[in-house]
């Protein structure tokens, strides 16, 4: 029955807050409440099995909600981030117009309900259906026609590669099943589909408008945390339930190398950036560079840490989200360099920011460094032709230590501008799921192998995890160390 409730009750809620606008916040703190309750229900009860919700046959095709341990747990995160995203905004948007108010909440939960079903979805086409769905909804809270643009490109690719698929293999389920090695051109469609998801805001479709309309508690669910999850997640399903990338090189190649570029181009671009937002956004395009180095090793070390470090990085992101925008709310400023000097008056704000921003730079014993150290080697392990991607990932490393140092130093140290003397910390409903997420991604780390590798991420992966070498962990762990070392140094030089 969670099955369909995770479904359900966000949808519903969504809808009685839109009509009975005078009980909004109750109906929809309630629905993202009991979303997540159920969420939690349906992961205890699938652990190790597969649970199924018969929707119908259409065309002789058999559509159906189903749960194993990889969405599962995913839709447990995604509940949980959903209603942490509620209650910071209940706060945060008490000051929005009342029409605004009204729509902004009904898209809200609609992309929860939304992206349940799409994890629930037991076959590309119920996939679709709600990848379509959800990019609608999206529009909804942008309007811009930028976005409109990267999201039928989306749509475009992600159904070209489905019907590919469809036509010539009759093979769109998304359960364990013998893979096909087939049809690169679709894996390619469907790979850039959710690329261009993913990156739409920080390749700046129309960023530059998107950012002065969207609330900064959907920017850190949808863009930074939602499409990240919801487009490796498909990656991972076609990666190894359709198509079967371990034994395909020029695949695994396709997606290391894209992996690499976006490590890059994330860094140059961040560098030079110093709008707040904007600066996070395309470190979101660096660490999704990781992920793909992860998957695309091919090896069971590093698809574990490319799952490991979507779920290390969504927890960053998100949190340096909500805390800058609490710095925003009081500031009303998102130029970095007019920022500073906060940190007394701000505390629990500052620590949530500190944690999530030495978590991104891999700092241990947070939970980015034992995500990043599993990528490593997977990469390690596939021989020296592939060590110029660690040196790209080595390159990362340094430069996203120097940013968020050069950023924390910004924003909570220094003198503070004259007329912010009476800046004081935010309401419990906005620093709170800001410390909630700091304290996680410490748990995350201090006990990676215990709990979130251990229940989480080694159970849902379609093959069982060898043991590394004790050379390459330990090799690999120099170079990760290596890396933050030298970025250290060139923060404290410039």
């Amino acid at each position: 029955m969670s099955l369909i409730l995770v479904v359900c009750i966000p949808f519903f809620a969504s809808i009685l807050g839109f009509i009975f606008s005078r009980l909004r916040n109750e109906w929809n703190f309630l629905g993202g409440l009991l979303t997540l309750y159920y969420a939690f229900r349906l992961f205890l009860a699938q652990r190790g099995r597969i649970l199924a919700y018969p929707l119908g046959k259409i065309w002789g095709l058999e559509f159906k909600f189903q749960a194993d341990n990889l969405s599962g747990f995913i839709i447990l995160f995604i509940s949980f981030l959903g209603f942490l995203s509620i209650l910071y905004s209940l706060r945060y948007c008490r000051k929005m117009e009342l029409e605004r108010l009204r729509s902004y909440y009904l898209f809200l939960l609609l992309a929860i309900a939304g992206a349940n079903g799409l994890l629930l979805s037991s076959n590309l086409f119920l996939l679709l259906f709600f990848w379509i769905f959800l990019s609608l909804v999206f529009y909804g809270f942008s309007g811009e026609k930028g976005v409109l643009i990267g999201i039928v490109l989306s749509i475009f690719l992600i159904s070209g590669g489905v019907f590919l698929l469809f036509q010539q293999a009759g093979n769109t389920e998304l359960i364990p099943n013998s893979p096909l090695n087939l049809l690169p051109l679709a894996f390619v469609l469907i790979t850039f589909g959710v690329l261009v998801k993913i990156l739409i805001i920080p390749f700046r479709f129309c960023w530059a408008e998107t950012k002065k309309i969207l609330p900064t508690p959907v920017m850190a669910f949808i863009p930074a945390s939602l499409d990240k999850l919801l487009g490796i997640y498909l990656l991972t399903r076609i990666s190894f339930y359709i198509f079967d990338i371990r034994s395909d090189w020029p695949l695994r190649n396709f997606l290391m190398l894209i992996g690499g570029m976006l490590i890059l181009i994330g860094l140059v671009k961040a560098m030079r950036e110093n709008e707040l937002f904007s600066f996070l956004s395309l470190h979101s395009l660096t660490q999704t560079g990781y992920i793909l180095l992860g998957i695309g090793t091919g090896t069971p070390i590093g698809i574990a840490g490319g799952i490991f470090h979507t779920v290390n990085n969504t927890l960053h992101q998100f949190g340096l989200f909500l805390t800058t925008g609490s710095v925003e709310s009081w500031t009303k400023e998102r130029e970095i360099e007019r920022l500073g000097g906060l940190a007394k008056r701000m505390p629990l704000t500052f620590f949530a920011f500190l944690v999530s921003a030495l978590g991104i730079s891999d700092i241990p014993p947070l939970n980015g460094f034992f995500s990043k150290w599993l990528i490593y080697q997977g990469v390690w392990g596939l021989g020296r032709g592939f060590f110029i991607y660690l040196l790209v990932a080595v390159s990362g490393n340094v430069f996203t230590l120097f940013s968020f140092l050069r950023l924390t130093r910004a924003i909570f140290f220094g003198e503070i501008p004259k007329g912010w003397e009476k800046i004081r910390e935010v309401g419990f409903s906005m620093w709170f799921p800001g410390v909630i997420i700091a304290l996680l991604s410490l748990i995350f780390g201090i006990f990676a192998h215990s709990i979130p590798l251990k229940h989480l991420i080694y159970p849902s992966l379609p093959f069982s995890l060898l043991s590394p070498g004790a050379v390459q962990s330990v090799f690999t762990g120099f170079l990760l160390i290596l890396g933050l070392i030298i970025g250290f140094i060139i923060y404290l030089r410039f």
